[in-house]
């Protein structure tokens, strides 16, 4: 093809370009199709997990009142099956969760209530707290207390995941279900303030590369960054190598037909 668009007198170098620009883009295709498969995939989950929350859990959620005292036994003994849920669905290759900051949470809680939340923070301390939900023996939850890692501010989350293999200050997302704000006072005497908690039902997911938040993923971007720059350095490669032979063969064909006339 590129052989008779030479020979034919009648055609122009622009036009002869964009044919070779018209090979350059198939090629250019070629090699995109090469990428991994695994870049994409990870870009197009289908969104955060979702924390299964039946239409009975929806309601007693959503009756909670902020800045309350008590959170019943009962109710987080019921919500429960959300901190085995979410444990298992973040273990997923497309598992994703929204990162939260702690001032959007606590300045607006009803616009969070029973939806997924992911709070960075740094792990405290936790309790066994079996007795008090008055669980089945064959069930086990905790109480873990963790310190928001900017504002260091006090968050309470209930898991059934055992956490005692995190050891204290390790950056850790606290993932679940963001029920109500508690009002606390801090064990230093009677003349502390008391505070707001945010309480969470759900599990604990360990800083690291492998699941990166919504709002934190530098290494996918880092990785798209170089494919863009590989692919766009084959383009220009391919380019100026068609654009060369072009101006190559045009120029042999004058000499040619110089050497003819």
């Amino acid at each position: 093809m590129l052989t008779y668009l030479l020979e034919n007198k009648g055609l122009t170098t622009e036009m002869i370009l964009s044919v070779q620009a018209v090979k350059l883009r198939l090629k250019v295709l070629f090699v995109l199709s090469l990428l991994p498969a695994t870049i994409y995939a990870k870009n197009a989950s289908p969104g955060p997990v979702s924390p299964d929350l039946t239409p009975q859990d929806k309601s007693y959620i959503y009756s909670l009142q902020d800045n309350t005292h008590h959170i019943p036994a009962w109710l987080i003994a019921q919500l429960l099956h959300v901190s085995n849920s979410l444990s298992h669905k973040l273990q997923e290759p497309t598992g994703s969760f929204p990162l939260v900051e702690l001032n959007e949470l606590l300045a607006d809680p009803a616009r969070y209530r029973g939806r997924v939340v992911a709070i960075r923070a740094l792990y405290a301390k936790s309790s066994n707290v079996n007795e008090l939900l008055q669980l089945a023996p064959d069930e086990q939850a905790w109480s873990v207390l963790l310190l928001d890692a900017q504002y260091h501010h006090a968050i309470q989350l209930f898991t059934s995941q055992d956490p005692s293999k995190f050891y204290k200050s390790q950056a850790l997302y606290a993932v679940g279900v963001f029920l109500t704000t508690r009002m606390d006072r801090p064990e230093q005497g009677p003349e502390t303030q008391s505070i707001v908690v945010p309480v969470i039902i759900g599990t604990l997911v360990p800083v690291s590369p492998e699941l990166p938040p919504i709002k934190n993923n530098k290494i996918f971007n880092f990785l798209v960054l170089i494919i863009l720059l590989i692919v766009i350095y084959i383009f220009v490669k391919i380019y100026l190598a068609n654009y060369t032979n072009v101006k190559l063969s045009l120029h042999e064909k004058i000499k040619k037909k110089d050497r003819n006339n």
